[in-house]
């Protein structure tokens, strides 16, 4: 259709008067996500706060996520574009590299074992045995399922790739989630080796500082 939008797409194909679908499935959809993501800040940055000896009030969830949000998500929200961001987004993507470097170190390097570095007693090792067949395997799938969240843009990325075709955006598409998944299966697997049924949610919340 040639457009660079859900939307367009829709009433192009579909027509406009229902247009009001995708408009409300990508509101709620994101909505989830800002939600999502809100938790995870909260729980981080509540616990670098309290590692770095801050105030305590600036170790409170409800201040945390009230600063972040007014001096930081919501600047970012109001930019009409986003190519300022390309150089940390780099470094964004050098960061994940090395968290899951380090994580695979400290597996081998046993840092987390009897006589490493970081033992903590209450973290040993342990796997608990049963079947991953449980209702708590819902948590995973849930994961999962927000691990690829890219599409709301790939009209965007279609229209903006340089030399575009489908074939061509086939290809980056294809190579760019296999190094994500990649790095996905470095990340959850080494830190469950590590930690066993310890892990959470956040798994990097259970790392030494």
């Amino acid at each position: 259709t040639d457009t660079k939008s859900f939307v367009d797409a829709w009433s192009d194909t579909i027509g406009p008067k229902s247009v009001w679908i995708v408009n409300a499935s990508i509101i709620s959809k994101t909505l989830i996500t800002c939600l999502t993501y809100s938790i995870i800040i909260g729980d981080i940055f509540s616990m670098l706060s309290n590692t770095f000896g801050m105030p305590l009030w600036m170790c409170h969830r409800p201040y945390i996520l009230g600063a972040i949000s007014i001096f930081v998500l919501l600047p970012l929200c109001s930019m009409k574009s986003l190519n300022r961001l390309k150089y940390t987004s780099v470094l964004g993507i050098f960061g994940t590299l090395y968290t899951a470097f380090v994580m695979a170190l400290r597996f081998f390097d046993k840092s987390y074992e009897f006589g490493g570095k970081f033992f903590n007693a209450s973290l040993e090792t342990k796997f608990s045995g049963g079947s991953a067949l449980n209702p708590l395997s819902l948590i995973l799938v849930s994961m999962l399922s927000t691990s690829f969240i890219a599409h709301y843009n790939a009209p965007k990325y279609l229209s903006e790739l340089k030399n575009n075709s489908i074939e061509r955006f086939n290809l980056v598409v294809g190579a760019s989630f296999f190094i994500s998944a990649l790095l996905f299966v470095v990340m959850m697997v080494f830190p469950f080796l590590t930690f066993g049924k310890h892990c959470n949610g956040s798994v990097l919340l259970i790392f030494s500082l």
